[in-house]
């Protein structure tokens, strides 16, 4: 069956945010030990067949993060996400999030990120064999230069001293918020300093320009780029780069950006006929109540992918990772590995 070869094919998760990522059971875990808080699990979750708009899902994060206010929530919460990623048979995941801080609970940017770093080399030792972990920290567009210059200057400082943890800066946050362009220098900034760049882009239309100057930077991936194919300039600049898209199907249709999986609808459909490489991501497992398998079972169902293509992708998305050529060296073994031992699943 289909389901039980996606669930045991080893994935890779390049676009995770780390509290929209939360489960059902690891929100409620936090909303009782936080006894402040009235909301319910269910109001942080898009259920099975349901739809929510873009600002709804926002909203929805904004009330996930009041659960994660001090260094221990974002720690516990960090190994959460991480074992359910495990359990997903996925060997390599990139975490992103914004550093932030609250006065309330002594929680700074600094000790935030210090309490997701703690989790991942916690977690990460536990399944020694099983995963890597590496972090993005993520420029939130809502919140402005000062911000975004802290948090990139965050990413450069702990490149060096994460012992290779940290490798890469993502651009995020509600497109409606401000103009993207307005955060052209800083991201230059980031990418001279030797920090990867993964940028959210055309997650709605009218965005041509931003667009443009964003991939003149270049970014190393795009997150979503929903409407790019709409933008010939764009689009005839990601296809002479080669710029890998994260492409989160369940986010899109979830969150009203797309209206069905469908060829006619989805954008990947396009993507993958032209040949334009492409990674299938999560986005927020937690919020769009979905799984890397459940992302692989619909591109195969929707676009008719054979075990041995969704394999053939899933192995490809190694080239794209952030993390050092040592480590897409062990990780193709691994798959290399893994379908001999499970040949019999490809007849």
């Amino acid at each position: 069956m289909m389901e039980q070869f996606t669930e045991a094919l080893p994935k890779v998760e390049l676009h995770a945010h780390l509290n929209g990522s939360l489960s059902e059971e690891t929100i409620q875990r936090l909303i009782s030990l936080d006894t402040k808080n009235t909301f319910t699990s269910a109001e942080t979750v898009i259920a099975k067949g349901s739809k929510r708009t873009l600002k709804d899902c926002f909203d929805m994060f904004q009330i996930i993060q009041r659960l994660t206010a001090d260094a221990e929530s974002i720690k516990y919460a960090t190994k959460a996400v991480i074992n359910d990623f495990v359990a997903d048979h996925v060997c390599y995941l990139e975490l992103r999030s914004t550093p932030r801080g609250n006065s309330a609970t002594g929680l700074t940017k600094r000790s935030y990120v210090e309490a997701v770093l703690e989790g991942i080399e916690e977690c990460t030792k536990e399944h020694s064999d099983a995963i890597e972990v590496r972090f993005l920290l993520s420029i939130d567009r809502r919140l402005g230069i000062e911000e975004a210059e802290d948090t990139v200057n965050l990413a450069i400082e702990y490149k060096k001293s994460s012992k290779g943890r940290v490798v890469g800066v993502d651009f995020s946050g509600d497109p409606n918020a401000r103009d993207g362009r307005e955060y052209l220098e800083i991201l230059k900034k980031a990418k001279q300093s030797g920090l990867r760049l993964a940028l959210h882009m055309a997650e709605i239309r009218g965005l041509q320009r931003e667009n443009i100057d964003l991939l003149s930077i270049p970014p190393d991936r795009i997150g979503h780029g929903t409407f790019l194919h709409e933008e010939l300039p764009c689009e005839d600049i990601v296809r002479k780069r080669q710029i890998p898209l994260e492409i989160c199907l369940t986010s899109n249709v979830k969150g009203g950006t797309v209206e069905s999986f469908a060829e006619e609808h989805h954008h990947m459909h396009r993507w993958k006929n032209i040949g334009q490489p492409f990674v299938l991501c999560t986005d927020d497992k937690g919020v769009f109540s979905t799984t890397l398998s459940n992302e692989y079972r619909i591109a195969a169902a929707e676009s008719g992918m054979t075990r041995q293509e969704l394999f053939d992708l899933s192995k490809r998305c190694i080239d794209f990772i952030f993390a050092s050529d040592d480590v897409k060296t062990r990780l193709r073994w691994k798959w290399d590995t893994w379908k001999e031992q499970h040949s019999s699943l490809f007849l």
